[in-house]
């Protein structure tokens, strides 16, 4: 199967998802969704800065990862399908990249590589700021969205590309609210969308893992 559609192929089981309007719709949601609970931890994460990391940063690195965790424990599917995305971005930025910070984070006792914890900490090795941190987290997320509603034949990659430019403006304005949004106000805003990602396992044939 294919990794992980975030929710988009039960709505297109369900219905809810079937031309590009209707997926207009549900990827605008998703990215307001990710931006609000996930991206001020992408940008927290990012802001640690490149250099020699010690105890204070790998123990808020750590700190975060579990506030994250538990705000992702109401959707069991999303929990699951951050931590694997989350592991492989990680080894990726360890392995491909050589990030020495990455092992000493990863190796923290209570350590959860979240996608999004991840994400922030591969940008803060690499001395991406912040503010650019968030805008790639949210580009790549809708991206993701996108690229799976072509697999699931809800409109051809032309067309997808067409969307993506065309949601640029709005995830730029999201971006710019995550940036002042306050880590501790980071929060789940869709109930909808968590009741179709949890939803998912529940389907009788899927293509994708969640």
């Amino acid at each position: 199967s294919f990794a992980h559609s975030q929710g988009l192929e039960a709505a297109v089981h369900c219905g809810l998802v079937s031309d590009v309007e209707s997926l207009e719709g549900f990827a605008a949601t998703h990215a307001r969704a990710a931006a609000l609970l996930v991206g001020p931890f992408v940008r927290e994460c990012a802001a640690l800065g490149r250099g020699d990391w010690g105890p204070q940063e790998i123990s808020r690195a750590v700190a975060m990862s579990n506030q994250l965790d538990t705000l992702l424990l109401g959707v069991p599917d999303n929990r699951h399908a951050s931590l694997l995305t989350g592991q492989a971005l990680l080894r990726l930025g360890m392995q491909g990249f050589g990030y020495g910070e990455l092992r000493r984070v990863a190796a923290a006792a209570g350590f959860q590589a979240h996608h999004g914890i991840s994400l922030g900490l591969i940008c803060a090795c690499a001395g991406v700021p912040p503010p650019l941190a968030v805008r790639i987290f949210l580009f790549s997320g809708t991206r993701d969205v996108l690229s799976a509603a072509t697999r699931l034949d809800v409109l051809g990659p032309t067309a997808a590309s067409r969307l993506l430019s065309h949601l640029g403006r709005f995830l730029q304005t999201l971006a710019e609210e995550v940036n002042h949004t306050p880590l501790s106000h980071a929060r789940s805003t869709s109930p909808w969308l968590d009741i179709l990602q949890s939803s998912h396992g529940r389907l009788r044939f899927h293509l994708f893992r969640s």
